[in-house]
């Protein structure tokens, strides 16, 4: 009797232990989005949440995804759940499989008895435009896959320029609700949500540029009195707070972000683009007569815009001028005279897109076509031969390898305008969307 009573009793104790260890292995609780859901956007995060604190550092040794994608892994208070960040965009239209080995420990040092493995479809690039041209338009996204477009927002009243954020997950737009009053939205690409951000009573707020790190979204304040002027504004998202940017009383606008979060934009009242630091101190100026659009280099220390030119015969040219705000040198990229080179956009890789027009009556036409050159300035070519039409609001896809853009015809101008899109090489030139405007890439 008491012989199977001590056995009973080790019994007892072994069950014990062994329901105890279970207990404190840790074990995955849930992975955010579920895998098999909606396809990953952009730089989508993806969550892993467990029942124990964890090892960090043994949790990332046994952490793998194929295929391999650079990004930050930041863990919470508690180490019971991490958060990876791809460092760019999650690559189109494949599918990743995140793997977590069996071993990775907990902090008390029992590790993860299996292995898991998740698969998630990523989503193709949608483009995104507004529709339609001649009336109230709102934002649309084509999957160039299927060919299915879907209507993003429906405003009565219409949408009027909009921006992407760097990571792709949300769209940042402005709506003129009345005469007396606009607005600033945006729209969260993960739930589906539009979000007001900023009143505008008495003004009209546009033209959006949100920041790399999606912390200050500057927009364009008209206001509807006579004796005040247009002027930039920097909405700070995170405390929601406005402030104005350049000189009190200058007519300000075409804000432009870098990658290093620099700030350029025009004072009409200085003739000159501004640059400004990410802590508000100005770093250069740079005088220009036309405040026309231009664009930061990939590694976000030079600056291209275009600039009139006046010559002895009385033509005036338009070149691309490179700016640096470190060293405050300029370099011409239009290499002839006689040209009139506008709109520049440079590729997430090695190329500038731009509008060029021949000046001299041999090779006039009535339209801009779209030209490429290497980043340095060198080898420009043209890609269409269009004579009639602009080609215009250039968007390079985040391969860099084809580029969407707006085209309408100079000798009809009853025509609507066409989004088209066509390779780096000049192939593949296929027509989108008729009556459409403003193209911009979605990862």
């Amino acid at each position: 009797m008491k012989r199977n009573l001590i056995f009973l009793l080790l019994i007892s104790l072994l069950l014990a232990a062994g329901i105890a260890a279970w207990w404190m292995t840790p074990r995955i609780e849930e992975i955010s989005p579920a895998p098999g859901s909606e396809p990953l956007l952009g730089e989508q995060p993806l969550q892993i949440a467990f029942s124990r604190p964890m090892n960090p550092e043994s949790v990332e040794a046994h952490l793998s995804a194929q295929p391999p994608q650079a990004g930050a892994i930041s863990w919470n208070q508690a180490q019971d759940s991490l958060a990876f960040i791809p460092r760019q965009a999650w690559p189109s239209g494949e599918t990743l499989t995140l793997r977590l080995d069996a071993g990775a420990k907990a902090q008390r040092g029992l590790p993860l008895l299996q292995s898991h493995t998740w698969d998630f479809e990523i989503s193709p690039n949608h483009l995104v435009y507004l529709w339609p041209a001649d009336g109230n338009s709102n934002l649309y996204a084509l999957n160039l896959e299927t060919g299915d477009s879907q209507a993003l927002t429906a405003y009565p009243t219409g949408v009027l320029d909009f921006d992407v954020s760097a990571d792709g997950l949300r769209l940042y737009y402005s709506v003129w609700h009345s005469s007396e009053e606009s607005a600033l939205y945006a729209f969260d690409r993960l739930t589906g949500e539009t979000l007001p951000l900023l009143e505008c009573s008495q003004a009209l707020c546009r033209s959006p540029r949100i920041s790399p790190t999606s912390r200050y979204l500057a927009y364009k304040r008209i206001p509807q009195a006579a004796d005040e002027s247009p002027s930039l504004r920097l909405y700070d998202l995170e405390n929601q707070y406005t402030i104005q940017v350049g000189e009190p009383g200058h007519f300000t606008a075409n804000a432009r972000w870098s990658s290093r979060g620099w700030l350029a934009y025009y004072d009409h009242t200085l003739q000159a683009f501004i640059f400004v630091d990410p802590a508000g101190e100005e770093i250069a100026a740079f005088p220009n007569e036309t405040g026309a659009s231009g664009d930061w280099s990939p590694g976000g220390d030079v600056f291209l815009t275009s600039e009139i030119l006046y010559l002895e015969d009385g033509l005036a040219p338009r070149h691309l001028l490179a700016f640096s705000p470190e060293t405050g040198l300029t370099r011409d990229f239009t290499l002839k005279d006689y040209l009139e080179d506008a709109n520049p956009v440079y590729s997430p890789g090695d190329h500038i897109a731009f509008e060029r027009k021949c000046l001299v009556a041999s090779c006039w036409s009535p339209g801009r076509q779209l030209w490429i050159m290497s980043s340095d300035g060198e080898r420009a070519h043209p890609l269409t031969d269009a004579p009639d039409y602009n080609h215009t609001a250039f968007a390079w896809h985040p391969d860099g390898q084809r580029l969407a853009y707006v085209r309408y015809n100079n000798a009809q101008i009853s025509e609507p305008p066409e989004i088209w899109v066509i390779n780096r090489s000049g192939t593949g030139k296929t027509r989108l969307v008729i009556n459409g405007y403003a193209p911009r890439w979605l990862p």
